[in-house]
């Protein structure tokens, strides 16, 4: 009884969160994406993966990434002490503090660096791409490997739905038991989806973003806040609570808080939205984060981030900025 309560009160935290499609570097032109060849998965991981080779690393990892996404993460690890680590689309799984060269490669639709734009497979899978571009990179499955290796840590894990779903494959090589030491947050799924859920989600809904909420903010830093908020809610006063013990606390904590208010916005071509960025440039000062709120909030009109960052440059280009 004595060993087993001593591995409870070493047990210690780590988290991993996702990269940012903003850098604090320009990426080379190699590490574009939209520089690759056209192919196959498999042929687009080896590409990728000789180009990453050939650059020198440049910058940390933590000073690379920006936005309120990541730095909600870093607060986090600082808070907690505890060593962050991110899962890359382009680099596969690192830690914050490591060098590595800047790159602009990403699984997020509609971005000019979409790795699928490249890819000609039929029904593009990013589990597919991680598990290729891993095994290039020198070590295939590295959450299953990370996380099985190290028996006294719970691990938390800050990822929106399409990095979820690009480390789905990896989390399933997992043991049950292993899943324990897991908690997810970020991805709005039902858990009976799959088994990693069903063992490790913490379901958090749009009651973050609502009006009680102490970290209100954007779905583009949900999962981040989501685990700010897990740590403060659950795991700062229970670190070895289980699962089920985790989620009581979160739906208790969620259960006084009310709901998002649900806009109804107006969809429109990427044309029409181009044509409202330029007529609305002053208004936003020619900032993108300001003329994203303006377009969401003001105009009413629906525009996902990745695609807005596109359109966005396309017509900063168009004026000459």
């Amino acid at each position: 009884m004595q060993r087993i309560l001593a591995s409870y009160q070493m047990r210690t935290l780590s988290i991993i969160t996702s990269c940012t499609n903003r850098k604090s570097v320009t990426p080379t032109r190699t590490l574009l994406a939209r520089s690759l060849p056209i192919g196959s998965t498999a042929l687009l991981a080896r590409e990728w993966s000789i180009r990453v080779r050939r650059t020198v690393p440049s910058t940390c990892a933590e000073e690379l990434y920006q936005g309120r996404a990541f730095l909600e993460a870093l607060k986090v690890s600082e808070t907690t002490k505890s060593p962050l680590y991110v899962v890359s689309a382009g680099l596969g799984l690192l830690r914050a503090d490591k060098k590595i060269p800047s790159y602009s490669l990403t699984v997020s639709p509609g971005t000019a660096d979409a790795i699928q734009n490249r890819c000609t497979d039929t029904g593009f899978s990013a589990a597919d791409w991680w598990t290729k571009l891993t095994a290039r990179l020198g070590l295939q499955y590295p959450l299953a490997h990370l996380i099985g290796g190290s028996k006294s840590r719970l691990w938390l894990l800050a990822l929106p739905r399409n990095y979820y779903e690009l480390v789905i494959d990896d989390l399933g090589q997992l043991s049950d038991r292993q899943l324990e030491r897991v908690r997810i947050v970020g991805p709005q799924l039902d858990k009976s989806e799959h088994r990693v859920l069903d063992a490790c989600l913490l379901s958090i809904d749009d009651r973050l973003n609502g009006p009680d909420s102490p970290l209100p903010g954007t779905q583009t830093d949900f999962a981040q806040r989501a685990a700010r908020f897990t740590y403060d809610t659950v795991i700062r006063g229970n670190l070895e609570g289980g699962v089920t013990a985790h989620r009581r606390a979160i739906s208790r904590r969620l259960s006084a808080m009310r709901p998002a208010t649900r806009h109804k916005r107006q969809s429109l071509s990427d044309e029409a939205i181009m044509r409202k960025i330029e007529k609305l440039w002053r208004v936003a000062d020619g900032k993108s984060g300001r003329m994203l709120r303006v377009l969401r909030d003001k105009e009413q009109i629906a525009c996902e981030q990745g695609r807005f960052n596109g359109l966005f440059k396309s017509v900063r280009k168009s004026l000459n900025l």
